[in-house]
């Protein structure tokens, strides 16, 4: 390719997004940010990035955009689409949307890639959509989906946004990405870093569930996305994940990160047992007809009851990924937060 890639990103002003326009930037790539009126523009200032209005749930504007990006194209600097856009949230209320943003969303803007000749395109999925361990062996892009009963509707639309992409796959080069639990700098843009705050202030209360993740970074997984969209092959999925942590694991080592800074952190005192876990949801789910909370929804702790146990053999193999380790991860997202004045403890 002797000139670089257009490159249609969406989602380009969320957590992961940002890093995904900085990092194609910082490779040559030319971005344009799909950018609805209500984007916050100031998180891409420093990223040479063009900005196009467009929105998921307006076919027309998405056909106008990629029309756009196409006629900055030529035969050396192709069209490229990174889909990142979707609607994350663990509410009844959320449910609507996740359907219209992750399901139709993602259906409406690889339609307008597809019509607007684009020779390439990437879904950025989630771990979630590849499924959970059952047993202490990692699940893998080949591994059979065990989370069809799973009743998350932020899962549930994931999949089948990732199978309506997958489904394109003889009409347009499409790739995907399934990154693990996203932490980095980003102020508290990100899930993670409302977790690490709420940590921080003893807002978590005093159980830890029983469930874990396969964690990232930011920058990494940013890079993850920009080597699929070089090397990947057309069809595959790629699991970006560093290592597998347990909740309680994972609190430990935040905190103890957090009391070198000399902020006064705890662990939560105890450990739910998997099998009593479905107590807590229950109770959950009958709190919920008086109040639904932000965070602790009967939905959430469905979420952190499972192992999402991940290997990124394929992607470290296959596209030469390397992830930095976690522990550097951490400290640089509790750095980020620190200097916010978002980590002091009560």
């Amino acid at each position: 390719m002797s000139a670089p890639a257009q490159v249609l990103v969406t989602g380009a002003c969320g957590f992961l997004g940002r890093a995904i326009c900085q990092e194609l930037d910082a490779q040559g790539y030319q971005v344009h940010a799909l950018l609805r009126p209500q984007s916050d523009r100031r998180v891409l200032d420093g990223t040479r990035s063009c900005h196009v209005p467009g929105d998921l749930m307006d076919p027309d504007s998405l056909q106008r955009a990629a029309q756009h990006v196409f006629e900055a194209s030529s035969s050396t600097s192709p069209p490229w689409l990174v889909h990142n856009a979707a609607a994350l949230g663990y509410r009844r209320r959320d449910a609507l949307l996740q359907q219209a943003v992750n399901v139709e969303g993602t259906a409406n803007i690889f339609l307008a890639a597809r019509q607007a000749r684009f020779t390439r395109a990437l879904h950025v999925s989630s771990v979630v959509t590849v499924g959970h361990a059952e047993r202490e062996e990692s699940v893998t892009e080949e591994t059979g989906w065990n989370a069809g009963s799973l009743p998350v509707e932020y899962v549930q639309t994931k999949r089948e946004a990732e199978e309506k992409v997958l489904a394109l796959s003889n009409e347009l080069d499409v790739r995907i990405v399934n990154p693990g639990a996203i932490f980095g700098p980003g102020g508290e843009k990100g899930n993670t870093s409302k977790l690490l705050i709420a940590l921080a202030q003893g807002k978590l209360g005093p159980v830890v569930p029983p469930g874990g993740m396969s964690v990232v970074g930011v920058e990494d997984t940013a890079r993850g996305v920009r080597l699929a969209l070089e090397r990947g092959r057309r069809g595959a999925r790629y699991i970006l994940t560093d290592e597998f942590l347990c909740t309680r694991d994972l609190c430990e080592r935040a905190v103890a990160c957090m009391r070198l800074r000399g902020i006064a952190a705890k662990v939560p005192l105890l450990s739910v047992p998997r099998s009593l876990w479905p107590v807590a949801i229950a109770a959950a789910r009958v709190l919920e007809w008086f109040h639904e909370p932000r965070l602790t929804t009967s939905r959430a702790l469905r979420m952190v009851r499972p192992d999402w146990r991940a290997s990124s053999e394929r992607a470290r193999e296959e596209l030469g990924w390397r992830p930095t380790s976690f522990d550097r991860v951490l400290g640089e997202t509790l750095d980020d937060l620190e200097a916010l004045g978002l980590l002091v403890s009560n």
